[in-house]
Parts: structure tokens; C-alpha cells; sequence
């Protein structure tokens, strides 16, 4: 099936705004087009792909923003499990208390030579 371009664009943005759409499977879900029509008439470096990224990124910024303020009346695990599901990774860190950051020389070692007390390289 042939798709017109534009028309899929504007349909794109609609339901983006008017849904607040949050990732791009949701977009061509509700175009009713399949993952690779989608990348196939928007690519990536698209103007029209920048757009659609955009209004995806400030929906997201704004569902947060809304959860934020709404955390003050309690926390509910409801809130917070949907908060993971727009969270880029940066605040995913910050929720899970996680940052695994390695500074430094990771040393090696043979478990053989501990065991047999052999000195050598390793």
C-alpha cells in the first residue's frame, strides 16, 4: 500500500499532541503502519524525524514534570513505575540509587598461582 508522505507526517504530529505519544512505537502503532514504513518515509536524519523526536521528547518532559509535582501528595508505585518508563537513563540511575562508575587499573590474576602460591606473569 502506497502511503503519502505528508499526510503521514501531519497524522503523525496529531496524534503525538493530542495523545501525548511518548516513543516512536506508539506513533506508527497508531498510524496503523508497520516499524519499517515508519523509518522508511521518516528517516533519521529527516527534518520531519526531528520533529516527530521532538514532540516525543517534551511529551515525555511534561508527563515527568506532572509526575514530579505529583509526588508531594505520596509516593505511589504507580507514579514511580511510570516515571521508569519515560526516565532517560541519567534519572533511571538517580531512582534505582545505582552509578556504577570504574576509575582506576583493573587488576588480573590467576587463580592457579594463588592456589600453588607460583609467583609469575599474569
Amino acid at each position: 500500500m502506497a502511503y503519502d508522505r505528508q499526510k503521514l507526517y501531519e497524522e503523525a504530529k496529531h496524534l503525538i499532541v493530542s495523545m501525548e505519544l511518548v516513543r516512536d512505537y506508539q506513533v506508527y502503532n497508531e498510524l496503523g503502519i508497520a516499524e519499517s514504513t515508519f523509518y522508511d518515509k521518516f528517516k533519521s536524519d529527516s527534518k520531519e524525524m526531528e520533529t516527530i523526536k521532538r514532540l516525543l521528547s517534551q511529551n515525555r518532559s511534561s508527563i515527568k514534570r506532572r509526575l514530579m509535582k505529583s509526588f508531594e501528595d505520596g509516593n505511589s508505585a504507580e507514579k514511580i513505575a511510570l516515571f521508569k518508563l519515560l526516565a532517560n537513563k541519567e534519572e533511571l540511575d538517580i531512582l534505582q540509587n545505582q552509578q556504577v562508575e570504574h576509575k582506576g587499573k583493573i587488576e588480573t590474576f590467576n587463580p592457579i598461582e594463588i592456589i600453588h602460591g607460583i609467583k609469575g606473569k599474569s
